[in-house]
């Protein structure tokens, strides 16, 4: 089997969860009461809690690391900078980033969340991405098109022999160790 093909799986059911939250959300009236909407609600990240990063759609044994805690990667758990992302044999995960920028991580692949900001209101920031080892996709969200979406490389990705700059749209990276 392709190691792409793990890879789309969780992108498709991603961007289901969201289709759906964006349904619900058009449905439910415009009142702060509304308790209906919790799945919409699920989708946005609660201001102050730190994260940068909601982990969308997990699929076998996959290992959020921040220096030595270890806890199991879990649909709608946080991801903050720093933390890596651990997915074991045949596993991959989907994880939403503040901006939008879906990063999807491979079977057997290790990537960390090395630096992040985002600035909602400009909708300019930058991403840098580790893939230690494995393979991740990248696509792209709001990020890449604020303000200053001209300069090259709005999103890093690390490798263990290189350095990619992406100005947008959709990437995959693939490392082998």
């Amino acid at each position: 089997m392709n190691r792409y093909a793990l890879l789309f799986p969780a992108i498709l059911a991603l961007a289901a969860v969201g289709a759906q939250a964006q349904t619900a959300a058009e449905a439910a009236p415009n009142t702060a009461a509304s308790a209906s909407n919790t799945q919409a609600d699920a989708l946005f990240i609660a201001p102050g809690d730190g994260r940068q990063g909601t982990v969308k759609t997990v699929r076998g044994e996959v290992t959020l690391i921040s220096g030595q805690t270890r806890r199991a990667a879990v649909e709608g758990g946080a991801l903050r900078i720093g933390e890596q992302i651990v997915a074991g044999e045949g596993s991959s995960a989907a994880i939403t980033l503040r901006d939008g920028t879906v990063v999807s991580i491979g079977p057997n692949s290790a990537v960390e969340l090395s630096q992040y900001r985002f600035d909602s209101t400009t909708e300019d920031g930058a991403i840098m991405l580790s893939l230690l080892k494995g393979s991740l996709r990248v696509v792209s969200g709001l990020i890449t098109h604020g303000k200053s979406a001209n300069e090259p490389a709005k999103i890093k990705v690390t490798t263990p022999t290189a350095v990619i700059g992406v100005r947008g749209t959709d990437v995959v990276v693939e490392a082998n160790s």
